[in-house]
Formats: C-alpha cells, sequence, structure tokens
C-alpha cells in the first residue's frame, strides 16, 4: 500500500498547491518535510494497521496565532473535502476524521493538523508498512 500511499500524497499536494486560500497562507511553502521557516505545510499519508486504509495528514505551522492556524486548516479542509482519484484503487469511503491545534514544542509557532481518512474497496498490498510518519 506504499505506492498507494504515494500516490494519494501526490494528489493532495496538487489540490493544496492549486487552492489560493492555503498556498497563500502558508506562502507557497507546502514542503516535502518539517522546516525552520515559517509558515509552511506539509502532508504525511499513513496506512492503518486494522483495515485497508489510509489516513492523511496536512499539518500546518504558522507564527500569525491561532486564528492564522485555523483558516488554514479550514482552508484545506474544503480543498480536500472531494474524494481523490487513485489510479489502481477504488476509495470507499473519504472522510475528515478530525483537526486539532496546539503549540509547537517551543511555544513558537501554532500547529494544525487536519486529517483525512481514505477507506478502500481493493486494494494491492494490504501489508506494507506506511512510508511516512503522521
Amino acid at each position: 500500500m506504499t505506492d498507494l500511499a504515494g500516490e494519494l500524497r501526490a494528489v493532495l499536494l496538487t489540490r493544496l498547491r492549486e487552492c489560493e486560500a492555503f498556498s497563500k497562507g502558508v506562502a507557497g511553502a507546502i514542503a516535502d518535510q518539517e522546516r525552520d521557516e515559517y509558515p509552511f505545510a506539509w502532508v504525511a499519508v499513513t496506512q492503518s494497521v486494522e483495515r485497508p486504509e489510509l489516513l492523511a495528514t496536512v499539518h500546518v505551522w504558522v507564527r500569525e496565532g491561532h486564528a492564522a492556524a485555523v483558516q488554514l486548516v479550514q482552508a484545506a479542509q474544503a480543498a480536500l473535502s472531494d474524494a481523490p482519484s487513485i489510479k489502481n484503487a477504488s476509495i470507499a469511503s473519504w472522510s475528515l476524521s478530525h483537526s486539532e491545534f496546539r503549540y509547537d514544542n517551543d511555544h513558537e509557532a501554532q500547529h494544525g493538523i487536519a486529517r483525512f481518512l481514505a477507506e478502500f474497496v481493493d486494494c494491492p498490498d494490504s501489508g506494507s508498512t506506511p512510508d511516512q510518519p503522521s
């Protein structure tokens, strides 16, 4: 399922980059990994152990405060509200699992999270391990 995780992540990154409210809010800094510069966002996709599903997590970090983090998470939720299309697999269900906000470890930035759940009808290679931490 790691191939599906990578495919899903690529589709989500494209959607977020195309969403003006989201991309503008992070000054275009949608990164492949965490950064030391703010604001920025990144997406991690992990696999559930229990069933053929993937968890997609959009992370945002801002120093402009809680309201800015909320706006970015809401923009991500809007941009990703429709189920993505993935090659070689059928998504049976796509939903927002939850969102949350907290300060980072240094209390320098707000960290917002929007986590989505993709459940698959037919999932090849369901015994694979995730390729990124959440």
